[in-house]
């Protein structure tokens, strides 16, 4: 039975499928997740109390039908009876939260709600995402106001009447607040006072390597003049790279598939851009090997002062994910990270510079350089995944070229 109807007084739902087993139902849930979380489990607990409820016989064990592959490739079964109390448990706080809801009242005002739980990164709003947003931005909330704010930093705050990013940015040097520390207190200040300087552009400001200095909130208050500080970047070097993955998490079973490696280098004084496309998992495979082996080059020849720059963590571990089971192409990454040879431009960002942005992805920082972007339809990852399946389902080249445009 497909996407059957359920319903009690406090709940609905419609599981995928209902399958018979014998004398019993079986119930079949269909997720493009690739593994199974805490939320799936919840909601087959939910559709077997359902079922149970209309004397339906409910099997003791469901299955989750989980993305990667064919279908039906990749399934967990789940064994009900196992999650039941935390079920109950989870269900009790969430009707007390509900029991006790005011319509005309902000949710994040309503007295005795329940604090996040970290189930969900703190921006996820259901499906009125941009609403949320929108109302979190007009309502100068302390999490679009500050960057790098934590929920326990948060609370301290809001236990201390800081809830806006104006009541941040505005605290007096000597304010203490319990359970956050000097230091970090002085740094999620800097970063609020920044964000709400951006008329002229990105504000942003340089650390030392102890972090913020003590004077630093002074000087941004008072626009004074950056620091010259020093950046822990290594020595530029000719054959230096730049080198940036886009991968699909759907695809080639349980750790997706990288299908477009883009490299960017120096050749005869110019930049240059390299962009190799994996359809399968050889083709990835020897994608990964070109790239290690041309890495391996530009470091000998450079004597250890060439290096591979990339933002964030995802490239050294989808090198990782790639090259797992072929020993050879394993030991020789493993042996370039040893020696240096990769730069992580996220975690040098994070050390040197406060910027006053919301976030710090790229698609953030680079604002410091190269303005708004400008370009095609595809404009982040999503949009690269996206544009890589309905390359699959069409074929159309220009799809591609759009992919490599992006990279």
């Amino acid at each position: 039975i497909y996407q059957a109807p359920l319903s009690s007084q406090r709940f609905v739902g419609a599981p995928d499928f209902l399958v018979r087993e014998g004398s019993q139902w079986s119930i079949y849930d269909a997720k493009l997740s690739r593994s199974a979380t805490p939320a799936h489990v919840a909601q087959l607990c939910c559709y077997a109390e359902l079922l149970e409820e209309l004397d339906v016989d409910v099997s003791p064990f469901a299955t989750l039908v989980l993305g990667g592959g064919q279908p039906l490739e990749h399934t967990r079964r789940i064994h009900l009876p196992t999650y039941s109390a935390h079920w109950r448990r989870l269900r009790g706080r969430f009707l007390s939260f509900a029991d006790r809801f005011d319509e005309c009242a902000e949710p994040w005002v309503v007295d005795n709600a329940p604090l996040p739980r970290g189930d969900a990164p703190k921006d996820a709003h259901g499906r009125w995402a941009s609403l949320a947003s929108q109302l979190l931005v007009e309502r100068d909330d302390l999490f679009t106001a500050c960057a790098g704010l934590t929920s326990r930093q948060a609370r301290a705050l809001k236990r201390e009447g800081v809830a806006t990013g104006q009541q941040l940015a505005e605290l007096k040097p000597s304010k203490r607040i319990p359970g956050v520390r000097g230091d970090a207190l002085r740094r999620l200040r800097a970063q609020a006072l920044l964000q709400r300087s951006n008329d002229n552009g990105v504000a942003w400001w340089p650390l030392s390597p102890k972090g913020l200095r003590a004077d630093d909130v002074r000087r941004i208050l008072l626009n004074e003049n950056k620091p010259r500080r020093v950046c822990p970047l290594p020595e530029a070097h000719p054959l230096d790279c730049y080198f940036d993955l886009e991968g699909d998490p759907l695809l080639g079973g349980s750790r997706g598939r990288e299908y477009l490696w883009g490299i960017a280098h120096r050749e005869n004084g110019t930049l240059a851009f390299d962009a190799a496309l994996a359809h399968d998992a050889l083709a990835e495979r020897e994608a990964c090997r070109c790239f290690v082996e041309s890495m391996e080059q530009r470091f000998e020849a450079s004597e250890g002062r060439a290096h591979a720059y990339h933002y964030g963590p995802y490239e050294r571990s989808a090198l990782r994910r790639v090259a797992a089971g072929d020993a050879e192409l394993e030991r020789k990454l493993e042996s370039l990270g040893a020696r240096g040879a990769f730069v992580d431009l996220y975690s040098v960002v994070k050390r040197t510079l406060l910027v006053g942005e919301p976030r710090y992805s790229l698609k953030n920082v680079e604002k410091l350089y190269r303005g708004k972007r400008n370009n095609s339809e595809v404009n982040d990852a999503v949009g690269s995944v996206v544009g890589y399946e309905l390359w699959l389902s069409s074929r159309d080249p220009a799809l591609l070229d759009e992919l490599v445009a992006y990279n």
